[in-house]
């Protein structure tokens, strides 16, 4: 507005000559001054914040550490029994697997004594020498009923 006004003066030469550039240079001097202080004025805000968002964080710090450690103590809890429950599943595999291995030996075991029963029964042996041990085995061969598979 000044500028305007000493523009207006110097117009109607009540204003000397070499006063002019001056007085634009010193406006202008003025208007960088101001603008460059806008970014330093932004970043004292800036800091202020950073300043109060430190102290509320300071403030919260216990809770923050006891809810900290409450959950590191939940995540042991956690691994703990995930690591009880693979070490219970491995127990409860190998048992599934001597099992099914007896299992499947007692299968072979009895499709090989009922083999030998019927031999023997075929040639009218005896099934002594067998090892069979069964009861419905020993009642196939002597011809007491039951299964004859």
């Amino acid at each position: 507005m000044a500028l305007s006004v000493d523009s207006a003066l110097a117009a109607k030469a009540l204003m000397p000559r070499w006063m002019m550039p001056l007085r634009f240079l010193l406006t202008f001097t003025a208007v960088g001054g101001l603008l460059a202080s806008v970014p330093a004025a932004q970043e004292e805000e800036r800091a202020a914040e950073a300043e109060a968002a430190m102290r509320r964080l300071l403030v919260d710090e216990p809770a923050l550490k006891a809810h900290l450690e409450a959950r590191e103590r939940s995540l042991a809890d956690a691994k703990a029994d995930a690591s009880a429950l693979r070490a219970e599943l491995e127990t409860a595999a190998m048992k599934v697997e001597v099992s099914a291995a007896a299992a499947a030996a007692a299968r072979t075991a009895e499709g090989e004594a009922r083999r030998q029963l019927a031999a023997a029964a075929g040639t009218g042996g005896s099934v002594e020498g067998s090892g069979a041990g069964s009861v419905e085995e020993a009642a196939a061969v002597s011809g007491g009923g039951g299964n004859n598979n």
